[in-house]
């Protein structure tokens, strides 16, 4: 991402000048993050407002998703790699559950004609009730089948597959890396903190 970061704004090359000149490396990485964060902000803000939001809750892995999880989920992950690293993408630990992002954004596979399937669920900490669920979203079809299991069933016809959503790819068009006019007043101001900082 950061080779394709086109920023003109007062003061970021004396900035950038100022963090060659650190000698630890660990400071020339914190800082480089910290500014490569607040380029991302825009994509992130375009991505949360594009993201799809399901208008019923899914059942998946053992659990209800309720809607809007996916874009709760979204944030700013910080790469591993040597080379600083931000990522707008969504985060799949603690309290967050969008592990199923890809899914979303790229279509996946889904085997329709699956057998109904009952829940139980325990309702009020003592009364229950069934829940029958045979949508495609539900926990029968979302059960790993074997290669073999999914080879029969694209030969029965039942294999079906979800259109795409590309959200982050198109946030990403829309922003192009770049610090957006709404952005750049606070980007400005960060860059001159960081200046200060460095000059102490």
């Amino acid at each position: 991402m950061s080779n394709r970061i086109k920023v003109d704004i007062e003061g970021f090359q004396e900035l950038t000048n100022k963090i060659k000149l650190l000698s630890d490396d660990k400071d020339k990485r914190r800082e480089s993050l910290a500014i490569l964060r607040q380029i991302a902000k825009p994509t992130l803000q375009v991505s949360k407002s594009i993201v799809p939001v399901s208008k019923n809750k899914h059942y998946s892995r053992g659990k209800f998703i309720q809607p809007g999880n996916l874009k709760k989920s979204l944030g700013l992950i910080t790469g591993r790699s040597s080379n600083p690293t931000i990522i707008v993408g969504a985060r799949a630990k603690r309290k967050f559950d969008g592990w199923y992002a890809h899914f979303v954004h790229e279509g996946h596979e889904y085997f329709a004609g699956a057998s109904k399937s009952s829940k139980l669920f325990f309702k009020n900490n003592s009364r229950f009730t069934t829940v029958r669920n045979n949508s495609k979203g539900s926990a029968n079809n979302k059960t790993r089948k074997t290669k073999k299991e999914r080879a029969v069933l694209r030969q029965m016809g039942k294999a079906r597959m979800t259109k795409p959503q590309p959200f982050l790819t198109d946030a990403y068009n829309q922003t192009k890396g770049q610090v957006t006019t709404e952005a750049e007043k606070k980007f400005s101001q960060f860059i001159q903190k960081r200046i200060n900082k460095l000059s102490r």
